[in-house]
């Protein structure tokens, strides 16, 4: 109740100081390369929280030709699509359903509905990074509430205003939300509008100029050549839509609603075919350990499973939902699985997606971990988080010098280094570290600093950093960030 209330007034305050910088033009609009993936997880992973308490199913709809990487301000993005989520969340019924889609198209005008800037070259701020040819990168969040009366759609669009007396008398809120992101959207040189059919549904849609082209589908599906993929899953919506995604990528696959299914074809098979790998991506909820024996025993065998419990031990990898990943990603994924398991790779590469909630039997549990920081309630924040994801191996100093020091002297596999420490600074002791030239491998080192500005991230790269994770943080910006590195380690392991 204490976090609760407090996100709430920080979300308040946030909103406000927001629109006032806003306003008055101070606020920094920083283009760069950014990993579209990660934007969305951090996005639907926040918001899927909220969606659960009002029982409302978050569909993600990717593009099978976005890219895993798009030039945009990533956070600014993530405020644009958790407000919009937000709002389609509070407006939907019990048990609803809310819609976010991704594509690329062709640069276009915003369509139909009530469109708060023009998505041309001319609306961009200066020196803020565009260049080339403009796709249109398009974000559309959907719900099936009550829906907004044509009259205002230019109103939800102004500061402290909402669509009429009695939506702000029954949903509350500030009225802000809109008004920022709209702001935003400005600023990121796009366009954002709304469309709606009162009482049935209410769709937003943001786009983005990009310099992006399509992915090439014959490059990301190589590694999937000569691999059949026997899918099971028995959710007749979420089937249509990955079966979509295999036939755009031009992926041999099966479909079965349930693994009896799975085996009966195997038995009129009669023989599956040594010289092909088989690449079997099953819900863990319908996964049946005799089916996987039958095929594991007479084919090259991937075992993929993907739902919230993760508790499939034989598992290769698992996803929390196989819909959440870009197509262009998952692909890619997979064929790394394959190609990991022809290898015999020493450890399967889990993916995995807002598990921090409980412990997991996970590769990285058996990290070396050293903590680098001086303040003691930190220290026991970052010891509980980790201790939490299964992780006991954590030894903790308080200055940048015993960090140097330690690490010299035993073997971690990841430093969480903070910043300001007497003695020496994580900075300098990071840069002494990635210098060490006997001995055991170096450590990877993340920094989780409260220094937050995008000259001091760049400092911590050039020092030799693998990571950077600013304060405040949670136990899952932790998991995400070990999961960075235990994933560079996996692939590594491949190569």
């Amino acid at each position: 109740m204490i976090v609760s209330s407090s996100d709430l007034l920080l979300t308040v305050v946030n909103d406000v100081l927001d629109y006032s910088k806003l306003e008055s033009g101070n606020v920094d609009i920083s283009i760069q390369r950014s990993n579209l993936q990660e934007t969305l997880n951090f996005v639907v992973h926040a918001i899927e929280t909220k969606a659960s308490l009002k029982n409302v199913r978050l569909r993600t709809i990717y593009g099978t030709n976005v890219s895993e990487f798009a030039d945009t301000d990533s956070r600014r993005l993530q405020q644009i699509l958790y407000n919009l989520l937000g709002n389609a969340i509070k407006f939907s019924e019990e048990g609803g359903v809310v819609e976010l889609t991704v594509s690329l198209a062709t640069p276009s005008s915003c369509k139909t509905g009530h469109c708060y800037s023009p998505s041309d070259k001319s609306a961009l701020p200066e020196n803020n990074g565009w260049s080339g040819e403009m796709q249109t990168l398009r974000f559309t969040v959907k719900d099936y509430g009550q829906g907004i009366a044509q009259k205002d759609f230019a109103a939800i669009f102004e500061p402290f205003r909402q669509a009429g007396a009695e939506t702000e008398r029954v949903y509350g809120g500030t009225g802000l939300g809109l008004a920022i992101s709209s702001k935003l959207v400005r600023g990121l040189g796009g366009s954002i509008g709304v469309d709606s059919e009162e009482g049935r549904w209410t769709e937003f849609f943001v786009d983005l100029p990009s310099n992006d082209v399509p992915v090439d589908i014959e490059d990301i599906s190589a590694g999937l050549k000569n691999v059949v993929i026997l899918f099971v899953c028995n959710d007749a919506w979420k089937q249509d839509r990955i079966s979509r995604i295999f036939r755009a990528y031009s992926v041999e696959f099966m479909s079965f609603s349930q693994m009896k299914e799975l085996h009966a074809w195997i038995i009129a098979q009669e023989k599956l075919s040594s010289e092909r790998s088989y690449l079997c991506i099953v819900s863990e909820a319908l996964f049946d350990q005799t089916t996987y024996n039958e095929v594991l025993a007479s084919a090259n065998l991937v075992l993929i499973t993907y739902g919230p419990k993760y508790d499939v031990a034989v598992a290769h990898a698992h996803y929390r939902s196989l819909l959440n990943v870009l197509p262009s990603v998952l692909i890619k994924q997979l064929g790394v699985h394959v190609k990991a398991s022809r290898r015999g790779s020493r450890q399967p590469l889990f993916v995995r997606q807002s598990s921090w909630d409980k412990t997991h039997d996970v590769s990285y549990k058996d990290y070396k971990i050293l903590i680098a920081e001086d303040n003691l309630i930190n220290q026991k924040v970052l010891l509980r988080i980790l201790n939490r994801l299964g992780i006991q191996n954590v030894e903790i100093v308080d200055n940048g010098q015993k960090a140097v020091d330690l690490e010299a002297e035993r073997e971690f596999d990841v430093i969480l280094m903070d910043m300001q420490m007497p003695v020496m600074d994580g900075v300098e002791a990071c840069q002494l570290i990635c210098q060490r030239q006997d001995g055991h491998p170096k450590a990877k080192i993340i920094f989780v600093t409260a220094h937050v500005s995008d000259e001091f991230e760049k400092d911590c790269f050039k020092s030799g950093a693998s990571g950077f994770l600013p304060k405040p943080f949670n136990i899952r910006d932790i998991e995400n960030s070990l999961l960075k590195m235990y994933v560079g380690d996996a692939e590594e392991d491949v190569a």
